[in-house]
């Protein structure tokens, strides 16, 4: 293990959590893996700095749909790693509403053509999975739909480095349950304790424990962003 090289990308240290317990804990550098074989990275949050768009996303939409009410700038953050339908079902119970789903989801889809420049790389995980390009294999999970996913990867230039993307509609159950990650792991062809998880949503994070991997939360990295 150990930093490979002096550049300034490979620097970053992160926690990890093990599966046994989450209280035990260690420190790695970047490209520090050990007896890893695989980086698994969720996208939105974690290597992507969807967020801003995401919510200008949501806010506009659920405002067509009189949903506004209770949307705030912290819906999203509470409700990360949920799938998007689930997150308008939360929305709609939440103002005792119902919508056309397909029809909300077209105008949602429509507006985010206009906003997805907004969408930056998270520049401490990318350098992570930069450096890390041919150390390990890597991956990625993600709740959102396949098309989605790669175009927020595209647009952050980070798509080259993922053998596998396992979205939403690859799995039958969602984050926090571990399948998710568990069908990566089989995909990569390597056991999951031999998996390294970074997230930045709780349930991911349940999701990678409840899967037998290493978990890095995302959030605690130096030079994350914290809006």
């Amino acid at each position: 293990g150990g930093v490979t090289g002096q550049s300034r990308c490979q620097m970053t240290t992160y926690d990890i959590m093990y599966p046994d317990t989450a209280a035990q804990s260690g420190k790695a550098a970047a490209t520090s893996v050990g007896e890893v074989e695989a980086f698994i990275f969720d996208c939105d949050g974690t290597l992507v700095d969807s967020m801003p768009m995401w919510t200008e996303n949501w806010r506009h939409t659920s405002a067509l749909f009189g949903l506004d009410g209770s949307f705030d700038d912290t819906f999203l953050y509470k409700h990360a790693g949920k799938t998007i339908q689930e997150t308008l079902k939360i929305l709609c119970a939440a103002e005792g509403k119902q919508v056309d789903y397909e029809v909300f989801f077209e105008a949602k889809e429509k507006h985010m053509a206009d906003i997805f420049p907004l969408v930056k790389e998270i520049t401490p995980v990318a350098n992570i999975a930069r450096s890390s390009k041919g150390n390990v294999r890597m991956a990625v999970v993600s709740s959102g739909p396949r098309d989605m996913v790669e175009a927020l990867l595209k647009q952050s230039g980070l798509d080259h480095l993922f053998e596998f993307l396992v979205c939403a509609e690859d799995v039958k159950l969602h984050k926090p349950h571990p399948e998710p990650y568990l069908k990566a792991a089989s995909m990569l062809g390597i056991a999951p304790e031999k998996c390294r998880v970074f997230e930045d949503a709780d349930a991911g994070i349940v999701s990678g424990q409840a899967a037998g991997m290493q978990t890095v939360d995302v959030r605690k990295m130096e030079g994350y962003p914290l809006t």
